[in-house]
């Protein structure tokens, strides 16, 4: 904590929060988040269909390559 009372993020956080700041896939409801990446990729759900679902249930477009991206850097670990 700073002397001004505020929390201090340790170097980890703040690398996550620079990491997820400018990813359209962190900036959708956690609900959705959970049901699109790596595990539906498991379950054989392709990423286009995903990115389609994406866009059907928010009204919010994310592309293929975001979505990729966001898994690749682990934003939701």
């Amino acid at each position: 904590m700073s002397a001004k009372g505020k929390t201090i993020p340790t170097l980890e956080e703040f690398v996550k929060i620079k990491k997820r700041e400018n990813c359209n896939v962190c900036k959708l409801p956690v609900e959705i988040r959970g049901q699109i990446g790596r595990g539906a990729t498991l379950k054989k759900i392709s990423r286009d269909q995903q990115v389609e679902w994406v866009a059907l249930v928010t009204g919010k477009k994310i592309t293929v390559e975001e979505l990729t991206s966001h898994v690749s850097g682990r934003h939701d670990a």
